[in-house]
């Protein structure tokens, strides 16, 4: 075997600098229209006259990326409508063809119809005032009436006086809120 101990290898920077710029400007390129794709998908656009509603849902079908799960029992879905939509997001469109009578959830890109469920909702007791009435009579300790005795209502400047015979009565405010009674 021959040793070529004089042979020299000559590196190329140049060469190095211009496949960096080439594989930068490639990956850049893939990352942008990759993004790009995946926003233009989220846009439905759409121009359809007297299809039944699965007709329209298999259209966007084709033309998007979404998907549909559905039974077919839950909604009319040979009902004729039409539909001119231009790059508007798919909860638009939905919104547009059942008209708040089917409700729907968006997973990804599987959208979920579901039938509309009724809520009935029970109003719980609305917040009143409730006016309590009491009644007593003030006495000293031999059982005698006190007359003009003060009677008030605690934390507030509701009250009254005692009549001749040591005898009140007195309207409390009460505050009901929910079944429960407070002090005001």
């Amino acid at each position: 075997m021959k040793n070529n101990s004089n042979y020299a290898y000559h590196f190329n920077y140049d060469t190095l600098k211009n496949a960096v710029r080439y594989s930068i400007i490639l990956f850049l390129t893939f990352i942008f229209s990759a993004v790009a794709n995946g926003f233009s998908q989220d846009k439905v656009s759409l121009n359809l006259k007297n299809l039944n509603i699965s007709q329209i849902l298999d259209e966007i079908e084709a033309n998007s990326e979404y998907k549909f799960i559905y039974n077919v029992n839950v909604f009319d879905f040979d009902k004729k409508t039409s539909i001119t939509v231009k790059d508007k997001s798919i909860k638009f469109v939905l919104d547009m063809i059942f008209n708040n009578q089917l409700d729907y959830e968006v997973m990804d890109k599987k959208v979920i119809l579901k039938k509309k469920v009724k809520v009935n909702v029970v109003s719980e007791v609305e917040d009143e005032i409730v006016q309590r009435n009491i009644s007593g009579n003030v006495s000293d300790s031999d059982g005698n009436g006190l007359p003009g005795a003060s009677i008030i209502e605690v934390g507030t400047t509701n009250g009254t006086t005692s009549d001749f015979d040591g005898n009140f009565s007195l309207d409390l405010e009460w505050f009901r809120f929910r079944n429960f009674f407070y002090w005001i």
